[in-house]
Parts: C-alpha cells; sequence; structure tokens
C-alpha cells in the first residue's frame, strides 16, 4: 500500500487550544497555507514537496487522488488535524465532488504519528520524541514563532499598518522558511 507522510500549516482567527479542532477548522476564516508531502517510493520517503496555498498554488492531485482511492496510507503527527483540517478544506472548496456536506474523510486511512508514539509510551509532542529517541533531525525551533507569526491573528498597530493578519507578502523572508 502506498504511504504517504503529510504536514500542513493552517491560520484559523479561532484560537484552537480554547475552542478545540472542529470549531478551529469549521471558522469560516480558516484556510490551509501550506501542505508539505512525501510519497513512499518503494525504497524510503521521496524529497518533501510543498504547495504554497496561500501563494497560490493549486492544492496537490496527489493527494486528491489519495483521499478518494482509499488505497493510500496517510501519515501525520496528530493526524486527525489533517484530516479534520483537510475535509473541511474539501468541503469549502469542492462541495459535492469529494465530500458531501458534513462528511469527513475516513480516519482508516491515516496513520497518527502522535498515537504510535504514545503506544511506545514516548512523549506525544514531536519535538519531545526527537529528543527521547535521540535523532540527527529535530523539530524546528522556529517553526513556533512563525506559526505565531503567519497562523494566528496579529494585533494591529501602527506600525504594521493597523492590520490583523501577516501574509506572506509582509515578510517573505519568513514566509520562505516556513
Amino acid at each position: 500500500m502506498k504511504e504517504i507522510l503529510v504536514d500542513i500549516e493552517t491560520y484559523s482567527e479561532v484560537d484552537i487550544r480554547k475552542c478545540g479542532l472542529y470549531r478551529y477548522a469549521m471558522d469560516p476564516s480558516f484556510e490551509i497555507l501550506l501542505i508539505a508531502w512525501s510519497t513512499d517510493t518503494g525504497a524510503g520517503f521521496g524529497e518533501a514537496q510543498c504547495a504554497d496555498l496561500a501563494s497560490g498554488d493549486p492544492f496537490p492531485e496527489e493527494l486528491l487522488e489519495a483521499f478518494q482511492s482509499g488505497r493510500v496510507r496517510l501519515i501525520a503527527h496528530n493526524a486527525s488535524f489533517e484530516r479534520v483540517c483537510f475535509s473541511i478544506h474539501l468541503q469549502k472548496n469542492w462541495l459535492g465532488q469529494y465530500l458531501a456536506p458534513g462528511e469527513f474523510l475516513s480516519p482508516d486511512s491515516w496513520i497518527c504519528m502522535m498515537v504510535m508514539a504514545g503506544s511506545l509510551a514516548l512523549p506525544l509532542a514531536l519535538e519531545d520524541v526527537g529528543v527521547v529517541l535521540k535523532t540527527a533531525q529535530r523539530k524546528d525551533k522556529e517553526g513556533e514563532r512563525l506559526i505565531k507569526l503567519f497562523s494566528m491573528p496579529c494585533k494591529p498597530t501602527k506600525s504594521n499598518g493597523m492590520r490583523t493578519r501577516n501574509l506572506p507578502e509582509h515578510y517573505p523572508e519568513e514566509w520562505a522558511k516556513f
């Protein structure tokens, strides 16, 4: 069975920690900003690809096909986040073509690395898993700052032109890192 590792970055005016995943993703302000994925080539996972939806990239056909086929295993850390966010995105943008209103992608096609870590008595946070396993590649510490910069509303100030959201064009160098 084909496998795809997937990670997304999103934006919503709703604080997910206060309101939960479904309220976060169902808010009208919700959008998927970036999608990173890597496909199992049979000899390991290939080079990561990135779709910058916030800057106009199209949604990856490979993922749309994977969602429909039921023969692809989708792997993510906290897979319920990706699954629900993709479901809401599909409902908003392709209503009826991929999912009926109120329908969600089946969890049967998803593997959650966070659940797997917990089942092995490892920490649930991705960063902590890397520390415990002493992996060479760790979660990027700058990622948290970039999430706050692009994935959450910002306070309107005179210096930022009273905007309530940071977009790629406001911080192009940071966006490239994100």
